[in-house]
């Protein structure tokens, strides 16, 4: 909504079917560019043009952006952009020129953004508007212009900016930069250094980053090489390679350890016997009070979401311990991942005892089911197999569901009705599924037994 720049790429909207959340995936290279200072003769005006053309109706054309206007508060974007003015140099220079074009409506302009700052180019020094750009009135031969933008009044074509600009991130937003501070930038110096302070050359603190590659992954990872660096007062640690410990979290040794410690304890104790998972579910009590309490989904607030998970699995793996569901074990392991909307859910493998192993279809059906229960008996029952244990309905009752692949269910639903359990010839469970006349109504489609999830 206060972005002077577009957001572009190759966006992959093919995977929004209406059968899932929405996704925004972009492949390929992500970029920013930006249009004309003034929009086309018919058009609305758009990002940066919001802050020069047709100011009076402002609050309108940003709150038009998006779809549902009801929900929007004019409010919060009258502060927002209250706050911006006062304190962004970039919106007070786009607003200097919305008060030269309503007072020179006919002439012809552009806008030259700086790519480097000529008085300092340390990013905790509070930038003015002379910095960061000029407005140039009149004819302006723009072959030349090195890295610096410059941007037409009328009929200039979207251009690219460069990601090494020092405007590449403040430009895309403004409320995460609220100064109009600079971003990355060739040349930075370190902290605490004079521009002309020219030491010895071992200690020489000014440097410049290689360019890697120019790509947004490219300029993260001289971002961390760029933080490396200044974290160390020795200029001989420069490019210094740092091997992180395995005990670092999510590093390619800390997976590869835990790989290692998993198939020593499947070749100690054989084959697990259960696969359980839990997932954080966001109509628990805790969050439905926090949720009326403050009016914010929990999706909003992982760290609310992630504490009360974490609890709850401290408390299930407890039981589990103590033998309160299945008896005693021999031993156990879980994983904990995060789905696309940051609630997390864990799995779990767990090694029975001795004789408690499932070594015959009677164990197997005394803990695990795959029936929908008789409403009439366990109606408490029914209703969370329902609501939690139903996949789909897909094949042909629903085509477009989206496990389909190539016209089948690539989790091999609906399965066959079977009076008994039994076991294949690579040992997998085939669950007894009866077929009992119970069923329960999901899209305007009646579903029993063959969908239900183990």
């Amino acid at each position: 909504m206060f972005a002077f720049t577009y957001l572009g790429g190759k966006v992959l909207d093919s995977v929004n079917n209406g059968s899932g959340p929405l996704q925004f995936i972009i492949t390929s290279q992500n970029y920013h560019r930006i249009e004309s200072l003034l929009p086309d003769p018919g058009q609305k005006p758009k990002f940066a043009q919001l802050y020069i053309y047709d100011t009076q109706h402002e609050i309108m054309h940003r709150q038009g952006i998006f779809r549902q206007t009801s929900e929007i508060d004019k409010e919060l974007i009258t502060e927002l952009l209250q706050m911006i003015d006062t304190h962004n140099v970039i919106s007070q220079l786009f607003r200097r020129v919305r008060e030269f074009y309503q007072c020179h409506p006919s002439e012809i302009f552009f806008l030259k953004l700086y790519s480097h700052r000529k008085i300092d180019r340390r990013t905790y020094n509070t930038p003015s508007c002379d910095e960061v750009a000029a407005l140039i009135v009149g004819d302006f031969d723009s072959s030349d212009h090195g890295r610096d933008i410059i941007v037409r009044s009328t009929a200039g074509q979207l251009q690219r900016i460069y990601e090494t600009h020092s405007l590449y991130w403040p430009l895309q937003y403004p409320l995460l930069f609220p100064y109009g501070e600079n971003g990355y930038q060739l040349n930075i110096l370190y902290r605490g250094q004079q521009e002309g302070y020219v030491p010895g050359r071992r200690t020489k603190r000014l440097y410049e980053i290689r360019i890697k590659q120019s790509t947004i992954r490219g300029e993260v990872l001289q971002g961390i090489e760029e933080a490396m660096c200044r974290g160390d007062d020795e200029a001989s640690s420069i490019e210094t390679r740092v091997i992180l410990p395995s005990s670092f979290t999510g590093s390619r040794r800390y997976m590869f350890n835990h790989c290692q410690d998993a198939m020593a304890i499947c070749k100690y104790f054989g084959y697990p016997d259960l696969f359980l998972t839990i997932t954080c579910n966001p109509n628990w009590p805790e969050f439905q009070q926090f949720t009326e309490r403050k009016r914010i989904p929990i999706a909003d607030r992982p760290d609310i979401s992630c504490r009360v998970f974490h609890a709850k699995l401290k408390c299930l793996l407890s039981d589990l311990k103590e033998g309160v569901f299945f008896g005693s074990l021999s031993t156990s392991m879980y994983t904990i991942e995060f789905q696309k909307r940051v609630l997390p859910h864990a799995h779990m493998l767990l090694w029975l005892n001795g004789e408690r192993n499932l070594q015959s279809v009677e164990i197997v059906d005394e803990f695990i089911c795959a029936e929908l229960p008789n409403p009439l008996k366990f109606l408490a029952l029914y209703n969370v197999v329902t609501k939690y244990m139903i996949h789909g309905p897909c094949g042909r009752l629903r085509p477009s569901s989206p496990c389909m692949k190539d016209g089948k269910c690539s989790k091999f639903y609906p399965k066959r009705f079977v009076d008994q359990t039994s076991f294949d010839e690579d040992g997998y469970p085939i669950y007894r599924r009866r077929n009992m006349g119970v069923t329960v109504k999901i899209n305007d489609v009646d579903i029993g037994n063959r969908f239900v999830v183990p």
